[in-house]
């Protein structure tokens, strides 16, 4: 398998990326959503090493997150409880792999439709992968399994903030806006997605053995515990609190659902003080109330003291700890390439703007056509990376353009993003799984076109349905 064919097509899209500099402005919409050309700016050679430093300065978080996940996948994979764990839900769900991909799915998914930042989740998916990878599954399935959620979550946002935030503050849209047609967003997307999944398991005949794929767990790790005795309800009471912390910061109560509970308690822990000094709230150091955690600083610190905590109940001595967290931060050195590489054509995208100028020749005229307004969608899904850059730079021309149908372009630029995230080289999460398991982009296309294109068609019905009905 060619490891770094991803690596090559996303920096080739880098390179186009730059090229069109060359023969098309950029431009952006001003407060009356009103389309100002730019001058043309050309990009050379020095710019697009600029443009990869850049996209590391801008992310330092989410690259820390990467690290991190992968020091303390590292860490875990060598604590006999973590491997018992492992070994537990494998016996567990063997010969009933369907009903647990069904409900991963299922969960990962409700909670992207409802969460702040879906990068957290990427903290779950090395474990989800190990364990399919241990039921003779392979690597496309156990991939599927761990981020196909993401994608239903994103197509059916239904009051989650993350990528929409931008458009809707612009627009003036509450998160209960058109929450039916979320839902049904939602639940055709995960009818579809399982429907060719399953068809696809059923395809394998044979268990596969793939675990040599696994970033961080070997199966000769996995038969060394089995000849001892371990306590595994530390390890699961960490991994319980950890989801429901994670679940507790990355929902935005207030602004999804109006909740003020968690902004309360931290208020209250700020004015509980001794002599003057708010004790509590200092322990905990700098921290945000749960719904308030926009990026995923909170979540690389709450990961590593759930694994720091691991390793004591665990008995693994410092010396271990740290060497196994340094040889975990190095298997994912490649996604980190990755995740900057794609990031840097965000970059390229935000200094020079030319998608924003094909946009505007695509729906510039402020009338609704299904079809320029699906080919503008994929545009933007291809070029603006993340869904809140979208709002921000077309915001303003969608709420002055297209008022009456503000609800429908707003869900068809998200959900044609959540979809094609799943396909597309620019697509981040994707990227990072298929770099991370060396299933080739090729491979990962024959899996997922089906699925694409269905909710594709199933996007533009929903939203003719509407705008002309």
């Amino acid at each position: 398998m060619k490891k770094n064919d991803k690596i090559k097509i996303v920096f080739c899209v880098l390179i186009f990326t730059m090229i069109i500099t060359w023969f098309l402005s950029g431009g952006t919409f001003d407060a009356s959503g009103t389309f100002e050309a730019a001058k043309m700016t050309r990009g050379g050679i020095f710019d697009i090493i600029l443009a990869l430093m850049y996209s590391f300065y801008y992310k330092i978080h989410n690259v820390f997150f990467l690290f991190t996940v992968g020091g303390v996948y590292g860490v875990l994979s060598q604590t006999k409880s973590y491997r018992k764990l492992v070994d537990k839900t494998v016996n567990l769900i063997k010969g009933k792999e369907t009903i647990f991909f069904l409900l991963t799915t299922f969960l990962i998914g409700l909670f992207t439709s409802l969460c702040d930042e879906i990068m957290v989740i990427l903290m779950f998916i090395p474990f989800i992968v190990s364990v399919f990878l241990r039921c003779g599954k392979d690597r496309i399935t156990a991939l599927s399994a761990g981020i196909g959620g993401i994608f239903i979550g994103i197509i059916g946002n239904t009051f989650g903030t993350y990528g929409v935030e931008n458009m809707h503050s612009i627009i003036g849209l509450s998160y209960t806006k058109g929450i039916g047609f979320k839902i049904a967003f939602f639940v055709i997307a995960y009818v579809l997605y399982n429907l060719f999944a399953i068809m696809h398991m059923n395809k394998q005949k044979k268990p596969l053995d793939e675990t040599e794929y696994d970033p961080f767990l070997t199966e000769e790790l996995v038969e060394e515990k089995k000849k001892k005795k371990v306590k595994m309800w530390p390890t699961i009471t960490m991994i319980i609190l950890l989801i429901i912390v994670t679940i507790l910061a990355y929902i935005n109560w207030k602004t999804s659902f109006g909740i003020e509970l968690f902004e309360k308690i931290e208020k209250g822990f700020e004015e509980l003080s001794i002599k003057g000094i708010p004790i509590l709230y200092s322990i905990a150091g700098s921290t945000s109330a749960f719904g308030n955690w926009n990026d995923l600083m909170g979540a690389s610190a709450i990961l590593l003291i759930t694994t720091i905590v691991i390793s004591l109940t665990n008995k693994l001595s410092l010396d271990d700890f740290i060497e196994n967290y340094i040889e975990g931060m190095k298997k994912v050195i490649r996604i980190v390439v990755m995740y900057g590489l794609i990031y840097a054509i965000f970059v390229v995208v935000n200094w020079y703007g030319w998608p924003t100028t094909l946009i505007n020749t695509l729906i510039g005229s402020g009338k609704f056509n299904i079809i320029t307004m699906l080919i503008a969608a994929i545009v933007a899904s291809f070029y603006f990376i993340e869904n809140n850059y979208t709002g921000y730079i077309l915001g303003e021309f969608i709420k002055n353009n297209f008022e009456k149908n503000a609800l429908a372009v707003t869900l068809m630029f998200n959900s044609t993003f959540g979809v094609l995230t799943a396909i597309l080289p620019t697509g981040f999460i994707t990227m990072l799984g298929l770099t991370a398991l060396d299933i080739s982009y090729k491979s990962w296309i024959k899996y997922i076109w089906k699925f694409v294109l269905s909710m594709l068609v199933v996007i533009v019905l929903i939203i003719c349905i509407m705008v002309y009905m």
